[in-house]
């Protein structure tokens, strides 16, 4: 466990700390990413032409809008899910008083840190695709 130095003397970190500490870095990259979303939506706008439907080649405005949400949705559904299992393997963990719960719940949050970094970034690749492919709908919503 990481140390904290107070006036000279090594104490302990709180477990807290210790956790928020990747969680600053993640605010930030989302931010970055959502940021960089929107300068890339009003650049594809920009050089496209005016229109109020535009049509992807090969694949198909719905089935690429489909296929980007589905993922979004299912992985969404996962980041919501893998604290409630998180949750439940640390009161096994407690109850049984077995170490191998306790990492598996370890384990459980370091999958919900990249698993909530993949829905942010198909929630973004979806609002691309929404004010690129349907620009008249995204501007009257």
């Amino acid at each position: 466990m990481g140390r904290i130095l107070l006036q000279g003397t090594p104490v302990p970190a709180k477990p807290a700390l210790i956790a928020l500490k990747g969680t600053y870095k993640g605010v930030l990259k989302i931010s970055i990413l959502l940021a960089a979303t929107y300068v890339a939506a009003q650049w594809l706008s920009s050089v496209l032409p005016a229109a109020d439907y535009r049509a992807l080649p090969w694949l198909g405005n719905r089935t690429a809008v489909w296929v980007v949400a589905e993922l979004h949705l299912m992985f969404a559904a996962f980041v919501l899910g893998v604290p409630i299992f998180a949750l439940i393997t640390e009161i096994i963990g407690v109850v049984t008083s077995e170490q191998r719960y306790d990492e598996l719940a370890r384990e459980f949050t370091k999958l919900l840190a990249m698993a909530y970094t993949l829905t942010a970034v198909l929630g973004c690749i979806l609002l691309v695709l929404f004010l690129v492919l349907y620009p008249k709908f995204t501007g009257h919503m």
